[in-house]
């Protein structure tokens, strides 16, 4: 299994290394260079183990193994691969240094807007909030309900712009930039002149029954009001609105009916019910009024100091053991034990940061099961992790390019994310530029990159090379840290690659590539016929997209088919009705499929099942 791999790679922090030189298009050939090559290999007895782990492997056309490349003083990106198959897997580990004065990692906010009246609902993609910050890196963070709103804690530049969701796993940083991870509730009160108090029940969200809840500038929509609604316009300081701090605002207005806009340096109460009653009753023009945002700890953290923090769950690792609680932190069973993409948030006993993205849903990289990605995060050197959001919000970016591949073929527009900052930025790269100005790929076929200085036009020396980080724009294909430039879905895109502070990039058109898998099911016959069955036939490229206007032909042992040729459909299928022979004996009766020269299939008689009555 994937953690027994990443368990023995960290007992024996090795791997083997390849130059990308030694890479051919083809994977066959590849396949066979490369093994090659690692025989003669002097390689110490004990680590041979690692061989179909972590050494020289493919992921389709795709190089694996393992490369580090250094983006900043203090930060790392480590790209693991592993090879094709259930069990492929695609991973990214950005490793900071807490201790390190060069780094800094901030909690941000997608639009700087937990809300807005446009399409995107106050959401970003994570590639495009990094470039729009300047920062140096970040990942997804919490979760949404497909709106801008963060549906647990966020805390941005010490301004709580959203509550805990109660029992669920946080990661928060300091002002000294210590890393806090935690289990919160929340507490928040409003007490009126008059001494009367009154529960808030929560930050920039929607309202329920009898609640009171305080809206910020960063809302960016006014309060989800209707007639029955009660505003308490106020004019506070600070600004922000700090953590276990009391907040102390004047009252400017109260109004009912219609929604209001938060003004700048201001707050809205906002109520319905006995909530609006209350602020109806206790609170006057000019009154001075104190809010209190209490985040309570279950771990006994001081949490006063904290200026930055996102939401997650549920825990992976604690005390550098396995503590998967999601039934706990109420997660469906399909989040907890099925595989998919993964964003995760750990801390190394060396206080080292680790930001980490597992591809997941795609034919290069299956997506790992909570259990397998805390393992991951223990074999990582992790003494504490949460999970973050994931399926198709994971995505990490570099520099604001993509360096991981999105499941559902687009960057996903997310609430928030954890960035990280260089704060004394490197210069003196050399300009650089690719080979040629345009690329164009089939789908499945990787292709080799390669870039030169734009000053002597000289391919880049291999020490130089080393440092590139590569990644994309548009989601067409996924390029590794090798170099290598895997298509993955037609269209038009962007391969990018930047080292240092200088960047390069070129259009990229990928399209439909030369059919490689053909699949046939039997289903029965939608009229529960148990002589006839109905045979469905798919067929696809190296990367799984679906090929219409191909000739699929079937043979039919024991019985008769409508067409012994379709053409697949738009989705690449196509379907034969099968008829089987009153005689038929159900072991050697089979329908055979074939497609040019894709390697055919066949499918069974014993499959049919005629529908249940029940």
């Amino acid at each position: 299994m994937l953690h027994h791999v990443y368990s023995i790679a960290a007992k024996l922090n090795c791997f083997v290394r390849v130059s990308p030189l030694c890479v051919r298009e083809r994977g066959t050939s590849l396949r066979r260079r490369l093994f090659r090559d690692f025989r003669f290999a002097q390689i110490p007895k004990h680590r041979s183990c690692l061989l179909t782990a972590l050494s020289i492997l493919l992921v389709g056309p795709c190089l694996a193994g393992q490369v580090t490349k250094t983006l900043a003083d203090g930060v790392t990106l480590t790209q693991i691969i592993q090879p094709d198959g259930p069990d492929a897997m695609v991973v990214n580990v950005l490793k900071l240094d807490t201790k390190n004065p060069n780094v800094k990692l901030e909690a941000a906010l997608a639009g700087d807007t937990v809300l807005a009246d446009d399409p995107t609902g106050g959401r970003e993609t994570v590639s495009k909030l990094v470039a729009r910050k300047g920062a140096l890196a970040g990942v997804n963070a919490d979760f949404f309900p497909y709106s801008g709103d963060p549906l647990g804690l966020a805390i941005v530049n010490g301004d709580l712009v959203s509550e805990p969701y109660a029992g669920r796993s946080v990661v928060g940083i300091s002002r000294g930039g210590w890393v806090l991870f935690d289990k919160l509730t929340f507490s928040g009160r409003l007490t009126a002149a008059n001494g009367a108090c009154f529960k808030i029940s929560g930050i920039n969200r929607a309202r329920g029954p009898n609640e009171l809840i305080c809206y910020s500038p960063s809302f960016g929509c006014p309060t989800p009001n209707k007639n029955d609604c009660v505003d308490v316009l106020l004019s506070t300081a600070p600004a922000s609105l700090p953590p276990n701090a009391p907040v102390t605002g004047v009252v400017q207005q109260v109004t009912c009916g219609p929604g209001s806009t938060v003004p700048a340096g201001g707050l809205i109460l906002s109520a319905n019910g006995l909530a609006a009653k209350f602020l109806s009753d206790n609170l006057r023009m000019g009154d001075k009024v104190t809010l209190r945002f209490d985040l309570i700890s279950e771990m006994g953290k001081n949490w006063t100091p904290v200026v930055q923090a996102v939401g997650g769950g549920p825990w992976l690792v604690k005390g550098g053991q396995i503590a998967l609680d999601g039934d706990l932190q109420k997660f469906s069973g399909s989040l907890i034990n099925d595989r998919h993409p993964r964003t995760a948030v750990g801390m190394t006993a060396k206080k080292e940061l680790l930001l980490v993205t597992v591809d997941g849903r795609q034919w290069i990289s299956r997506g790992m099961t909570l259990d397998e990605l805390a393992r991951l995060m223990q074999s990582l050197g992790a003494v504490t992790a949460i999970n973050l959001d994931g399926g198709g919000s994971t995505a990490m970016s570099v520099r604001g390019m993509l360096v991981n591949s999105p499941s559902e073929g687009a960057e996903r527009l997310v609430a928030n994310a954890l960035i990280v900052r260089e704060l004394q930025p490197a210069s003196g790269s050399p300009d650089i530029r690719f080979s040629v100005s345009q690329l164009s790929a089939q789908a499945g076929v990787a292709q080799r990159l390669t870039l030169l200085d734009a000053t002597t036009g000289r391919a880049l020396d291999q020490s130089t090379l080393s440092r590139v980080v590569w990644g994309a724009r548009g989601c067409r294909g996924f390029a590794n840290q090798w170099g290598l430039f895997v298509p993955l879905r037609p269209g038009n895109g962007y391969v990018v690659a930047t080292l240092g502070d200088k960047r390069a990039e070129i259009p990229v058109t990928v399209t439909i590539g030369p059919p490689t898998s053909l699949t046939a099911v039997l289903k029965p016959d939608p009229s529960g016929d148990p002589n006839r069955g109905l045979v469905e036939a798919k067929l696809t490229d190296g990367a799984g997209n679906a090929i219409s206007g191909q000739v699929v032909s079937i043979t039919v042992i024991g019985g008769i088919s409508d067409f012994t040729e379709v053409v697949t459909d738009n989705k690449g299928i196509a379907v034969f009705t099968v008829t089987w022979d009153a005689a038929c004996d159900p072991a050697t009766c089979s329908v055979a499929v074939s497609s040019g020269k894709v390697t055919p299939v066949t499918v069974t008689y014993p499959q049919v099942k005629a529908p249940s009555l029940e």
